[in-house]
């Protein structure tokens, strides 16, 4: 364990081998002070988050050797423990603890990272998809899905699950992810996309009006505290089945 500098430790922000979670730089969560609309709930979590580090790091994060175009003075790439570095950015603190590793093998940083993540309520269906998008890519163009579902220990009809949410666009796996919406939630948009009675159009507009009540949910529940679920978490996927059916419809 080592104590690191924050600005020798970055994220890889390669394309193939980003982490599986989404979380975006800090940068791009804190604009003029402000965080920005549709991260609020996740950078009030990820302050907690910071001024919890500045008492005491219970668990380092993993890094091991390299380098990024993004963040010139990093000596390390994390390869657990994003969260954690973006929080003590927020905080403004210095160092964290760190355990430094020899640089894994794709296939591995993609297993290690979702094992890290899996159990966390907060990692949503969406980005277990990429995981699992990531693993076929790291096991080679040969490798079948049962092979995949046997490295992350996920059963066959958990795994079509999961892929279908890959028949969104980019954009809109973006925002699926964002809004922590989960697969059964989602039947009725994504089977809609997927048979063609949908264009990708109206989805975006069904996303969007998702997102719209998502922020009236979280408005409201900030007016009545007493109320509301005090978990973001919760409140952040609080949209059920029946409402993405009715847009739909």
């Amino acid at each position: 364990v080592q104590r690191a500098q924050i600005g020798h430790i970055a994220p890889d922000i390669r394309p193939e081998t980003r982490q599986p979670r989404l979380l975006p730089l800090p940068e791009d969560l804190i604009i003029h002070g402000e965080p920005t609309p549709e991260y609020r709930d996740l950078v009030s979590e990820l302050r907690a988050l910071g001024q919890s580090l500045k008492e005491r790091q219970i668990q380092p994060i993993v890094v091991y050797p390299g380098t990024s175009s993004l963040y010139p003075a990093a000596r390390y790439l994390i390869l657990i423990g994003h969260r954690r570095w973006t929080a003590a950015h927020l905080a403004g603190l210095e160092t964290l603890d760190a355990i430094v590793v020899d640089p894994p093998t794709q296939e591995e940083r993609v297993r290690l990272q979702y094992i890290e993540n899996d159990e966390r309520e907060d990692f949503s269906d969406m980005e277990r998809a990429w995981a699992l998008q990531q693993m076929r890519q790291a096991m080679g163009e040969s490798s079948t899905w049962e092979e995949v579902e046997g490295r992350l220990r996920l059963s066959n009809a958990r795994r079509n699950q999961l892929t279908r949410l890959l028949a969104f666009k980019p954009s809109q796996q973006i925002t699926v992810a964002r809004l922590h919406l989960q697969e059964t939630q989602l039947r009725p948009l994504h089977a809609a996309l997927r048979n063609g009675t949908m264009t990708p159009e109206q989805v975006d507009a069904v996303l969007n009006r998702l997102a719209e009540i998502t922020v009236e949910r979280a408005v409201a529940a900030e007016a009545a505290p007493d109320l509301g679920d005090p978990n973001p978490v919760n409140r952040r996927a609080g949209i059920d089945g029946p409402t993405v059916a009715r847009l739909v419809a």
